[in-house]
């Protein structure tokens, strides 16, 4: 290697790591690092501007999305060229860049792309997005290049496409995700909206039936009263998956006592059939969000619903023996035991299409926890037993944003 061509390698060198540092800027916008990357390209092959085109083979045309430089003629974002009548056209046939420094001179004269845009300079490399060819980068100048282009700047337009298309393949996605969670959000709504209305208008009727009706006929118009009611419920305790998942706010410092004894009051009420005991041995705070109270009453109404005979439930809370940090919910009852494919979803493992559990009530539980910066535990023996922990100091910035970043699906227990 030639001492010039030593010291292009290392120029390149430098401008490589600048190509990175663009790409890893969090601060510019796609179309901002487009700019910056063609402005790199300019500078370090010394050539007059530098394109990203979009190809469209079907209506034969290049769309520019991005130009930089202006030594000559500057194309406009906008801009479209024939297919037929360009040098990148040619690029995006060969695996390697297209490198062309004297175009009259290395037989390209007869060329149409020469004809129509008497381009004697150009280097230019095909961009590929999610595997198929989605344009190409190229810079170019009307007046011959100094010399051949060497291996290094070559690599150096290799780079550049290769980042243009991982960074239009991450804002493709970006877009996916924004559209999924408006779509989501939009079925959601009107789900749920629906489901009121017409779960309103169900139950109406059916409580119509069982002042009319006696016998059996009245027992099934309770049934469809009690549906009725569970999918109402339904639809509530999704909203509030929902807000908890995506929107709980930093957990704040809450007295539990009250909480608890508040929780079991509304359960006895409900089913007087059961047993509800609460054990609070002193105050106790603890960091936690708004949910909390309607995640332990969903444990205490699934755990007295599920039970056969005269369930008993207990909510006790105590702090941690051996860590002071820490606060601890139990919710335990003496029912069939927690199936494991509830268990897990305590744990935060995904359901599948084959295994999946009753409703969304334990989700709610596990993601107000969650949110919370807490943690659960589960236990099967003569009943179930269900520990949270939370928190009894504020949870450090760095450790809260961990938690309020948590990705839907991940396993913290």
């Amino acid at each position: 290697m030639s001492s010039e061509e030593s010291s292009r390698s290392s120029e390149g060198d430098l401008y490589r790591r600048e190509v990175y540092q663009v790409r890893e800027n969090q601060n510019l916008t796609l179309s901002e690092k487009f700019d910056q990357l063609l402005s790199l390209g300019c500078e370090y092959l010394d050539v007059e501007n530098g394109h990203i085109k979009r190809i469209d083979k079907e209506r034969g045309v290049h769309d520019v999305i991005a130009t930089a430089g202006g030594e000559g003629e500057l194309l406009e974002v906008g801009a479209q060229h024939t297919h037929a009548t360009t040098f990148c056209r040619r690029t995006i046939e060969q695996d390697s860049p297209l490198a062309i420094s004297h175009a009259s001179e290395q037989g390209w004269a007869d060329d149409p792309a020469y004809h129509r845009h008497n381009l004697e300079c150009y280097l230019g490399a095909t961009i590929s997005v999610e595997g198929t060819t989605y344009g190409t980068v190229c810079f170019v100048s009307k007046a011959p290049h100094t010399r051949d282009f060497s291996a290094s700047e070559r690599a150096f337009v290799e780079l550049v496409a290769g980042v243009v298309g991982t960074e239009i393949e991450a804002k493709r996605y970006e877009y996916k995700l924004a559209d999924r969670d408006r779509l989501n959000a939009v079925l959601n709504r009107v789900l749920r909206h629906n489901l009121r209305n017409s779960m309103n208008v169900v139950r109406g009727y059916a409580d119509l039936l069982t002042q009319r009706l006696a016998g059996d006929e009245q027992e099934l118009a309770k049934r469809i009263v009690a549906s009725a009611d569970n999918l109402t419920e339904l639809g509530e305790t999704a909203r509030n998956l929902e807000n908890v998942a995506r929107d709980a706010g930093p957990p704040e410092q809450q007295e539990l006592g009250s909480l608890l004894s508040d929780v079991a009051t509304e359960l006895q009420d409900r089913h007087p059939r059961a047993e509800v005991d609460v054990e609070i041995p002193n105050t106790q705070t603890a960091f936690t969000n708004e949910y909390l109270k309607p995640a332990l009453y969903e444990l205490g109404e699934n755990a007295i619903t599920h039970t056969k005979g005269d369930p008993e439930l207990e909510l006790s809370l105590q702090s941690e023996v051996e860590d002071d940090d820490w606060v601890v919910i139990t919710v335990e009852d003496n029912g069939c035991g927690l199936p494991e494919m509830e268990r897990n979803i305590l744990r935060g493992q995904m359901e599948t299409q084959l295994e999946h559990g009753q409703g969304l009530g334990l989700w709610f539980v596990y993601w107000t926890v969650v949110r919370s910066g807490g943690k659960l535990t589960v236990a099967v023996d003569d009943g179930t037993t269900i520990r949270i922990w939370l928190h009894s100091e504020a949870i450090p910035d760095n450790d809260l944003q961990w938690y309020l970043d948590l990705p839907i699906g991940n396993d913290m227990v």
